[in-house]
């Protein structure tokens, strides 16, 4: 894919979301930067606006650490180490 065209793609994935990160809320005028475009299926070649998400750093770190993840049905972010413990509490 041509990069001007990544680029246009990007940049509608980040107005769809109104310039917030997916995971934590913040704009991108708080973070002082353009946020961080990530793959729902994880495929880097399927760039369909519907597959792609936008993350600030810290999230893009999280999720990468495997902290936090999507569900994507309920479309909220899910924290590793919560859920880890809601589990300890129900067994």
């Amino acid at each position: 894919m041509k990069k001007e065209t990544q680029g246009l793609i990007n940049e509608i994935v980040r107005e769809n979301q109104a310039y917030c990160c997916l995971g934590c809320g913040k704009s991108e005028e708080e973070l002082g930067y353009s946020l961080y475009i990530r793959h729902k299926d994880g495929n880097p070649d399927n760039n369909s606006t519907d597959n792609l998400f936008a993350v600030c750093r810290s999230c893009h770190s999280r999720i990468n650490m495997g902290e936090m993840w999507f569900n994507w049905k309920e479309k909220q972010p899910k924290n590793f180490i919560s859920r880890f413990f809601h589990t300890l509490a129900h067994m």
